[in-house]
């Protein structure tokens, strides 16, 4: 029944006084305790058998009884005390070194996530999806439109009237050129004044040109009216 009471008081020493032993804190009261306490119990069921454990510090033995029945206890003490000692030198320290995972707050997670644009309620599934943008529409040949000119409104008087006036004799009308160096060579008349042509000296004139100082003024079929300095005079055509 000792070494029972010594076993069960050996294995009531918590981890937390491992882990103490090991910093150097209650080095060998708990051990002292526990075998005070087994040398009481021994003491009542084994009188012969007692421990001196407050003079010895090396685990020696001041009992009555024979020396020989402490030996079962050391055999089974030292194993167990080195067990514990291993015990607590390699697994405590691996678990209080065992890193947890941290749970990061709801609130760094909501601020990680990245933000979701909510598409409208009323639109359609079909209307919400992404759409490629339509292609531009074709450029649109702008025609230029030539702007043709405007034609030019030309208002025809129609030809003059035709020279209508009687050829009546010149005498009693036109005095005639008493200038006998100019000579009617040709006449060529039309209805059309500015179409009539005479031959004064060999130069082709027209009605209206001047020569040698000479207006002319009209051109007949008997002869050509000249203006000189104001006064009209009829120069006849003599053709035989």
């Amino acid at each position: 029944m000792a070494y029972q009471g010594c076993l069960h008081r050996l294995t009531q020493i918590r981890p937390d006084h491992l882990t103490e032993l090991k910093h150097g804190k209650k080095t060998m009261s708990t051990i002292l305790n526990a075998l005070k306490q087994a040398e009481k119990e021994s003491r009542q069921h084994a009188p012969d058998l007692s421990f001196n454990s407050s003079t010895t510090t090396g685990f020696q033995i001041s009992g009555r009884g024979k020396p020989y029945m402490l030996q079962p206890v050391l055999f089974i003490f030292i194993p167990l005390f080195v067990a514990g000692l291993c015990v607590a030198y390699f697994y405590y320290p691996f678990k209080n070194n065992m890193v947890l995972p941290v749970t990061a707050p709801e609130t760094e997670k909501k601020a990680h996530q990245p933000l979701i644009k909510k598409e409208p309620s009323h639109l359609p599934r079909h209307a919400a999806a992404i759409q490629p943008l339509p292609s531009p529409p074709p450029p649109i040949r702008t025609k230029t439109i030539k702007t043709q000119p405007k034609p030019r409104i030309v208002t025809e008087t129609g030809p003059k009237p035709a020279d209508t006036d009687p050829d009546i004799p010149i005498q009693s009308q036109i005095p005639i050129m008493a200038d006998r160096s100019l000579k009617i060579q040709a006449i060529s008349w039309d209805h059309t004044p500015e179409n009539r042509i005479t031959v004064i000296n060999n130069t082709v004139l027209h009605q209206g040109d001047v020569f040698q100082n000479l207006h002319i003024v009209k051109i007949k079929k008997t002869g050509v009216i000249l203006n000189k300095n104001g006064s009209d005079y009829l120069l006849k055509f003599d053709y035989r």
